[in-house]
């Protein structure tokens, strides 16, 4: 991975309060290639500004989105398939009293057009998104700060949106997530669309096969230090082990009482 790709997958991305929690329309489905696409062609077009088409080296997003098979179709049509994807949103208005409207739900796809074009030496990515979401996406007014560098360490669909939809209620108001059944939740988790259909052990299951192991999945990559222990602690990790290599889980030893 170039010097370019590392400094942007270390950058956190903005993402707009109503491109999180989002369930796949019937015929649609969300995993988690496609969540790391989207996240990172978004970062792209942030950092692009405000044209009307974007455009970004293949390889560059590839790298930015950790993906490190050698299987490019499958990549390719990943990327293409987001302009397929139509996705549906239900947002609370924070703000209803002031504008008489406590929800908002619509209808879009990932990305209103995407093109793979070789040139004979390269092969970039262009993309735009639609205009009813354009400006909601490159410089939304209420948005969630992602950390890139979690996100790509995430090895499930489940466990990033779970990562995406709590990360969004810690700058809600309130710090609460919407009181909605799990039947709600599910698509928006899963990236399964609902068709209606009950399924067999319903919450019980959910919880067993989807819910708990995207829980199990984000404890073990987040720890949470005091800032200054954690400066202190670095600074002294030692080599001092049969590999010669600094391991950062010695922090967490010296974090322990002793």
């Amino acid at each position: 991975m170039g010097n370019e790709s590392n400094d942007l997958i270390k950058r956190d991305i903005y993402k707009a309060h109503q491109a999180i929690a989002v369930a796949p329309s019937p015929g649609s489905r969300i995993n988690l290639l496609t969540r790391r696409f989207f996240n990172v062609l978004l970062q792209h077009a942030q950092r692009q500004g405000n044209v009307e088409t974007f455009r970004a080296p293949l390889s560059a997003i590839l790298n930015d989105a950790n993906y490190s098979s050698q299987n490019f179709e499958v990549a390719k049509a990943v990327l293409r398939g987001l302009a397929k994807t139509t996705v549906e949103w239900s947002v609370v208005n924070d703000e209803s009293e002031k504008t008489n409207v406590g929800r908002r739900w619509g209808i879009s796809s990932l990305l209103a057009q995407a093109e793979l074009i070789d040139d004979g030496s390269s092969i970039h990515f262009e993309w735009s998104y639609a205009p009813a979401i354009r400006n909601s996406m490159l410089d939304p007014s209420r948005y969630v700060q992602l950390d890139m560098a979690v996100f790509a360490s995430l090895r499930t669909g489940t466990a990033a949106s779970l990562y995406e939809i709590c990360t969004r209620y810690l700058t809600n108001f309130g710090g609460l997530t919407n009181k909605e059944t799990w039947e709600w939740w599910r698509p928006r988790l899963t990236g399964v669309p609902d068709d209606g259909t009950p399924t067999e052990g319903g919450y019980k299951f959910f919880k067993r096969d989807r819910l708990m192991p995207a829980i199990n999945e984000i404890n073990a990559g987040i720890y949470a230090f005091d800032a200054d222990f954690l400066r202190t602690s670095l600074a002294s990790l030692g080599t001092d082990n049969d590999q010669g290599e600094v391991y950062l889980t010695d922090v967490l030893a010296a974090a322990a009482p002793a």
